[in-house]
């Protein structure tokens, strides 16, 4: 009986020589910013030349994330450029419509656009297997390629 013991002991202590000694695979660090681009417009003139110099400017970000248009009293120009957008392809229900106090303002246009940084992977060496994060480079091209990074995130608000 003492002699299984003891083999089972031994077999067991050889064994744990074997464990490899890589260190778990950690994931990537991920800094996701949002950028808000805001236009407030007052005088009828300058509104049409301004949004449409606004919109063409952050078309990209209108196409990805939508618009919310917030509007003091009148809809009628507000429903107007939402109206426009949908033509030009924007998805009717990415764009918001929103009556808001904004003081000497008639109309405020704004776009969040979400900008991805990620950490800064290291080359691997030779003799430092293990040293490095696996995986780095896959990850960070992963969470470059996103259209859509923020909706990925645990605890993330409500999006639109």
């Amino acid at each position: 009986m003492t002699k299984v013991v003891l083999l089972l002991m031994a077999a067991v202590t050889f064994l744990q020589g074997c464990v490899s000694g890589v260190a778990e695979r950690d994931g990537t660090s991920v800094d996701i910013t949002p950028i808000h681009h805001t236009l407030k417009v007052s005088s009828q003139p300058e509104m049409s030349e301004k949004v449409e110099n606004f919109v063409s400017t952050h078309w990209q970000a209108i196409a990805h994330n939508g618009m919310t248009i917030s509007y003091a009293g009148d809809k009628r120009q507000a429903s107007k450029l939402q109206d426009a957008l949908i033509r030009q392809g924007i998805a009717a229900d990415g764009i918001h419509l929103e009556n808001e106090a904004l003081g000497r303002f008639t109309m405020m246009l704004e776009v969040v656009e979400y900008r991805t940084k990620v950490e800064f992977c290291q080359y691997p060496r030779i003799g430092d297997f293990g040293a490095e994060p696996y995986g780095c480079f896959v990850q960070n091209a992963r969470w470059q390629s996103m259209t859509h990074p923020h909706r990925n995130l645990p605890n993330a608000e409500a999006q639109r």
